[in-house]
């Protein structure tokens, strides 16, 4: 968990600065609001994603356990 914490933060910092910098370089207004609103929409998909994944997952499941004891 602590490496997947630090990949994940090192990714999330270096996106964020990244398209902050690329946004302040077209002067935009205001960069910072924009890439955080951006970065909370995108981290907003993982609740869907989180949900359909936990409604399949019990009938991938037992088709699996299906087909390895057969």
């Amino acid at each position: 968990i602590l490496c997947l914490n630090l990949i994940g933060l090192t990714f999330g910092s270096l996106g964020g600065g990244i398209f902050t910098d690329l946004l302040r370089s077209f002067d935009v207004a205001e960069p910072y609001t924009i890439m955080l609103v951006t970065f909370s929409l995108i981290a907003g998909l993982a609740i869907p994603c989180y949900y359909f994944g936990g409604k399949i997952y019990e009938s991938d499941r037992k088709r699996l356990l299906e087909e390895f004891n057969n």
